[in-house]
């Protein structure tokens, strides 16, 4: 019988996705690479969850304001019951980039934390 290298695979047809695990007194976490779809959804929310707490406050800082402006742009649109122009959608499109950044990103942060905090890569 064979070992299983740490791997996780998407489907029976697709290469493996590589993870790295990174362990500081029989601690260990494993952080996937490339894109991370919880960081995409839930975006600052997630950055606090995993301790990435100057990320989460910078991306938490520049929401509240946008998301803000986003709903007075929102409830414009829908007391006018018109198609909204394509300046409206600004701050919709500004919202998607921050969640698509920090679900392009939020792993290599992760890691770089982690190996801040004292953990080796195993």
């Amino acid at each position: 019988m064979t070992k299983k290298c740490m791997t996780k695979t998407k489907s029976h047809f697709s290469r493996p996705l590589p993870v790295a695990n990174y362990q500081r007194n029989n601690r260990i976490h494993v952080v996937d690479n490339g894109f991370t779809f919880f960081g995409f959804v839930f975006a600052w929310g997630w950055l606090f969850s995993k301790g990435l707490w100057r990320h989460g406050l910078v991306m938490l800082l520049l929401y509240i304001p946008i998301y803000f402006f986003h709903s007075i742009v929102m409830a414009y649109i829908m007391a006018a019951f018109t198609l909204p122009e394509l300046h409206l959608l600004l701050p919709s499109v500004i919202l998607f980039s921050f969640h698509l950044y920090v679900g392009l990103k939020g792993n290599q942060w992760l890691r770089t934390t982690l190996v801040s905090k004292g953990y080796k890569n195993v």
